[in-house]
């Protein structure tokens, strides 16, 4: 019953870093209506769980250890990539690269409003 934003990630990817305190920032805006989930692609539990760690996340964090699901949505490894399903299940956008607290705010005005 609610939007998923998929987000694809690795610790030893810059762009990540850097979008990784904005998404955690709208998962706190947005509880009643979206999830942000983390997906990490190809890293251990541990390093994942640093990651978490150093930046406080709340929102769930999937271990895609063999790549499978990266390969599902055709996720190459060029990262971040997000990805946003609405409720029924339908991807309405696909944002490869970085996202930022502008891209986000476009997003909310034109999905989650």
């Amino acid at each position: 019953g609610k939007w998923v934003l998929l987000n694809f990630w690795a610790s030893w990817c810059g762009p990540c870093r850097q979008e990784t305190p904005d998404l955690q920032r709208l998962q706190a805006r947005r509880l009643e209506t979206l999830v942000v989930l983390g997906v990490n692609q190809q890293e251990s539990r541990d390093k994942a769980a640093e990651f978490v760690e150093e930046y406080q996340l709340t929102y769930p964090i999937a271990l895609d250890l063999s790549g499978e699901v990266s390969t599902a949505y055709r996720v190459g490894r060029g990262l971040p990539v997000s990805i946003l399903v609405d409720p029924s299940g339908v991807i309405r956008e696909l944002r490869i690269g970085r996202i930022d607290e502008g891209d986000l705010s476009v997003l909310e005005a034109e999905y989650l409003e």
